[in-house]
């Protein structure tokens, strides 16, 4: 049996080039089944165009009531940021803070809880 020779050349491999991503979840179970769980998940995924995306999801399925544990219909809101490498940790600051009032703006709030335009 004759000897294989193995190749002392150094591999040349080529990697894609793929952004940084990073995925968390977090569930809320007094539902009792999968199906009802409620859902928060974040997404944050570096891209090509000098910037950081973030993406909030948060789902709420609607259980039947008849024990079959079917969803009834489920509630989604989804918040994308991005976020430029030239952005300061204070403009980042500024931008969480501007969020997160904007959700809690009574105007806001009533559109989501009683589906009204603001007018």
């Amino acid at each position: 049996m004759a000897k294989q020779r193995l190749s002392t050349k150094p591999l040349k491999l080529s990697l894609p080039k793929r952004a940084l991503t990073f995925q968390h979840a977090w569930v809320e179970k007094t539902a009792g089944v999968y199906a009802g769980y409620l859902n928060l998940t974040q997404l944050v995924r570096r891209t090509s165009n000098k910037s950081t995306k973030v993406q909030l999801k948060v789902t709420t399925p609607k259980l039947s009531a008849d024990g079959l544990f079917s969803v009834i219909h489920t509630g989604i809101a989804t918040v994308d940021i991005t976020l430029p490498d030239t952005m300061s940790v204070q403009e980042r600051k500024d931008l969480s803070r501007y969020i997160a009032n904007a959700l809690d703006n009574t105007i806001v709030r009533d559109a989501i809880e009683n589906m009204s335009p603001a007018f």
